[in-house]
C-alpha cells in the first residue's frame, strides 16, 4: 500500500472513533428523577364525576358520582367542583339523565 492511502486510511478510524464517542456521549442515560419532595406541586381542585356509565333516561342517586383530583387550571366552568360545595352530589340526587354520561 501506498503511504498516502495509509494516512488516509488512518485518518478515517481515528474520525470514526471520535464520532462513536461522541455519539455514545450524546445518548447517555437521562438523569434520574428529583426526589419526591422536590418536585413541583400542582395546583388541584376535585370535581365531580361518575362513579360508572349512567345511561340516558336513568334517575341518579348519590352513588352514581365520585370526586377526583383535577388540575385546577383544567376546571371550565361546567365542571363540578368542591370549591362550590359538596352538597352537589345531594342536589343532582333524584335527577334524570338527559345524555349518557360516560365514566371518568
Amino acid at each position: 500500500m501506498k503511504k498516502s492511502q495509509l494516512i488516509g486510511i488512518g485518518i478515517a478510524g481515528v474520525a470514526g472513533l471520535g464520532a462513536f464517542v461522541l455519539m455514545k456521549a450524546m445518548i447517555s442515560a437521562p438523569p434520574p428523577p428529583p426526589p419526591q419532595n422536590q418536585q413541583k406541586a400542582l395546583n388541584t381542585t376535585e370535581v365531580l364525576v361518575a362513579r360508572s356509565d349512567i345511561p340516558l333516561g336513568e334517575v341518579v342517586t348519590e352513588g352514581h358520582f365520585r370526586w377526583q383530583t383535577w388540575p385546577k387550571d383544567a376546571v371550565t366552568s361546567s365542571f363540578i367542583s368542591k370549591d362550590r360545595g359538596r352538597k352537589a352530589e345531594r342536589e343532582l340526587a333524584g335527577r334524570i339523565a338527559r345524555a349518557p354520561l360516560p365514566r371518568r
